[in-house]
């Protein structure tokens, strides 16, 4: 994994469906735990260098943007050129030796970015997680 970015804030929302369990002349509602899903969000500093090369040692931000956004009219095919899958990892210092994170693959369903004149440039960039966590230590 290479760092894509500074992540100035992050939130993510797990959910679980529930499966209804209906019995024979059962007056209260059970269920059965279903998919899991995580979804989220986060505000990344947004810059760019160019003397920074995609060799997979170091990629910034705009990176992501020009993964997201492929240049010229060529018709891609979605199932080897279509939405990227990346990978995140997101998390806290816990203490000055322990660090806290959860790191998983996702697709970007949402990207903003703006800008102002003196301000650091950021995006809020908006995710789905695909599959299950690769690492978990929050």
């Amino acid at each position: 994994m290479v760092a894509a970015t500074q992540v100035q804030s992050w939130s993510f929302i797990w959910t679980q469906d529930l499966l209804p369990i209906d019995r024979l002349r059962s007056t209260d509602r059970s269920f059965h735990p279903g998919m899991k899903s995580l979804t989220g969000n986060c505000k990344i500093f947004y810059y760019r260098d160019d003397s920074v090369r995609g060799d997979g040692s170091t990629y910034t931000a705009s990176w992501i943007f020009n993964k997201l956004f492929r240049e010229g009219n060529a018709v891609d095919d979605i199932t080897t050129t279509g939405s990227p899958e990346f990978e995140f990892k997101l998390g806290y210092k816990y203490s000055t030796t322990v660090n806290r994170f959860i790191r998983f693959q996702a697709y970007i369903n949402q990207f903003s970015q703006g800008a102002s004149t003196g301000e650091v440039v950021s995006a809020d960039v908006s995710f789905q997680m695909n599959g299950a966590p690769l690492e978990n230590t929050l």
